[in-house]
């Protein structure tokens, strides 16, 4: 097949969107588009949403001249992203009327509580600051650069994408418009990457036609027959949807099998139309609908509506999904379903603690790609002992102390720490500070912690903070039932039973949380009351860190009247999404301040 090298080429892209960083849309010499939506899952995280947003054209980090647009899913059951789509069908044809007939929208599905990856959860996944960049790109940055080379083959239409993944690929010289691939069909046209089987099993699969024929083009439409969901190996198998490898990826070379993975996909105005026509007959929608999931396994040669009652990937199952899924097939059923097989390309998961920490290490296979670097943006509290950083991870947008040392893979973004710090190996620590003082001179953080602040509303005119931490081994989703003492020895915190944690009281409801619209509490991780709040971001951060070193050195922590405690679900209620944007805008000034000292020295 054709040679490609997916770094250069991913490379040129970012370069071709920094060139119109800050420019106008009637400025931008090549197609752009012309509306990009984000959703959010409740007027809360809308808010978060357009704060940041303003930001960035504040500071003309995006290009300027459009509409950026965030819809909330409406109150009620999770819709799925599925349904926040079909809702920003529905807002956009109520602004724009027939009009959004001629317009090209990006849709990325940026809502969700992010518990897996609690630094996000207040702010957004789609704004995860990522290691490279002057100030640093976030993921937004990115998707809006990454599908550039997409534009050029599209109609007016939507293109759908998820907030927490990075698309690289290589699909050949920009000029060569001679290609037999294109988004100007009707339908549904998705991207499908080459993917190891065990891959294929968290994701969307392609069951190809003709699955043994050799790709020799970096990207080329493929007939698809149906889409499996996480489909197990021996069903990728009998479905037909494993390909031997004859050199058709390059990527992937090296394995013997592969199937092509969902991603990303565009739909025209007319699945627009079908979908916007299915979401007002039955609104309001009650249960979740999946954008990938339901959309795509309604298509295909062989698709049937048997997917309607695989329930193994809805979050809460309501009485009328079934029901709302058979409906949602006869209304796809007899829409296209076209299949871009990008040859030469990968995708990355950034949903999780364990996948930042691995994608963003200098010596990843993504890093090495990009281009990540160790210090992006950031700038350094100097010693009187002349000493040098140790930083064996990366620090993004934020002020440090030269006496710290940070451990492989650790991330340090948006801190301020200002005293000697050991973060061991494997850490996230997000929009913490601390200062050294006679009674505390130094700190250790151990190995693979993930520690998060968050300013939370004010008790009249008190401020309060509170400091999150988690293991990375911890399972924040999983919920249990059974007896109090059943229920504490069954759930972990920071890889030990929570009974090591939680003792003196027998009333579940005094410690752990209940969800919206439930009558009793929820038995998980994310649910315990736990985490001290207090006045301040640095004393939230010592009480915390006084936490983990009670539970680790094998001590109850017995949670006393010194500290009222929350949990973390709790914690994202309480926020106060104004006081920590205007954190990062205070460090931006802080690092910009302290560089320049450091210059005219």
């Amino acid at each position: 097949m054709a040679s490609c090298n997916i770094s250069a080429a991913t490379r040129a892209i970012y370069d071709k969107f920094n060139g119109i960083r800050g420019k106008s849309k009637e400025e931008i010499s090549f197609r752009f588009w012309d509306v990009v939506v984000l959703t959010a899952s409740d007027d809360d995280q809308k808010f978060a949403f357009e704060c940041q947003l303003s930001g960035k054209l504040k500071r003309k980090e995006i290009p300027l001249g459009l509409p950026y647009l965030v819809f909330a899913d409406p109150p009620g059951p999770k819709i799925g992203c599925g349904g926040a789509t079909m809702n920003v069908i529905h807002q956009l044809s109520k602004i724009y009327g027939s009009k959004l007939d001629d317009l090209l929208v990006l849709v990325i599905n940026a809502g969700g509580q992010s518990q897996r990856l609690p630094n996000a959860s207040v702010l957004g996944k789609i704004f995860t600051v990522l290691p490279f960049g002057e100030p640093p790109w976030q993921l937004f940055e990115l998707k809006l650069a990454c599908y550039l080379p997409f534009l050029q083959r599209m109609n007016s239409g939507f293109f759908h994408a998820a907030s927490d993944t990075i698309e690289i690929f290589d699909v050949g010289p920009e000029e060569s418009l001679n290609v037999d691939w294109d988004f100007l069909h009707s339908g549904l046209t998705a991207l499908a990457h080459p993917s190891s089987l065990s891959i294929g099993t968290t994701h969307g699969v392609f069951v190809l036609e003709n699955k043994q024929s050799r790709a020799t083009k970096p990207a080329e439409f493929r007939k698809c027959l149906e889409v499996l969901q996480k489909p197990d190996v021996p069903l990728m198998f009998a479905k037909g949807a494993v390909i031997k490898n004859e050199g058709s990826a390059a990527l992937y070379s090296a394995l013997e099998d592969f199937v092509y993975t969902d991603s990303c996909f565009f739909f025209d105005h007319s699945m627009a139309q079908t979908l916007l026509k299915f979401y007002l007959e039955i609104y309001p929608l009650q249960c979740e609908i999946d954008g990938y999931g339901d959309f795509m396994q309604s298509l295909g040669l062989r698709a049937t509506d048997e997917f309607a009652r695989d329930l193994r990937n809805v979050s809460k199952v309501e009485p009328l999904l079934i029901e709302t899924r058979k409906k949602l097939f006869l209304a796809l059923k007899e829409t296209e379903l076209h299949v871009i097989a990008l040859n030469c390309s990968s995708f990355y998961h950034l949903g999780t603690m364990k996948e930042c920490l691995e994608n963003f290490d200098t010596n990843s296979e993504l890093a090495n790609c990009i281009g990540f670097l160790k210090v992006v943006f950031s700038a350094f509290y100097p010693s009187s002992n002349s000493e040098s950083i140790i930083n064996n991870g990366c620090i993004i947008h934020s002020l440090v102390s030269v006496c710290c040392k940070i451990g492989n893979r650790s991330i340090i973004e948006y801190c301020d720490l200002n005293g000697p710090l050991i973060i061991g190996d494997d850490c996230l620590v997000s929009n913490c500070a601390y200062r050294a003082t006679e009674d505390c001179p130094s700190l250790h953080i151990a190995t693979g912690l993930l520690l998060h602040t968050l300013e939370l509303q004010n008790v009249g005119d008190k401020p309060r903070c509170v400091t999150l931490v988690l293991h990375v081994n911890d399972n924040v989703k999983k919920k249990v039932n059974g007896s109090y003492s059943e229920i504490l020895e069954m759930l972990t915190f920071l890889e030990k039973p929570l009974s090591n944690v939680i003792t003196g009281s027998q009333d579940c409801s005094d410690v752990f949380a209940m969800d919206i619209n439930d009558e009793i509490p929820t038995y998980s991780l994310w649910h315990a009351r736990i985490f001290p709040v207090t006045e301040t971001k640095e004393s939230s951060f010592l009480a915390t860190l006084d936490l983990v070193r009670r539970v680790l050195n094998g001590g109850l922590n017995k949670i006393t009247s010194e500290y009222s405690c929350i949990s973390a679900f709790e914690a994202m209620q309480l926020k106060d999404v104004q006081k920590m944007v205007d954190h990062r805008a205070k460090l931006f000034n802080g690092i910009e301040s302290l560089q320049n000292t450091r210059t005219e020295l």
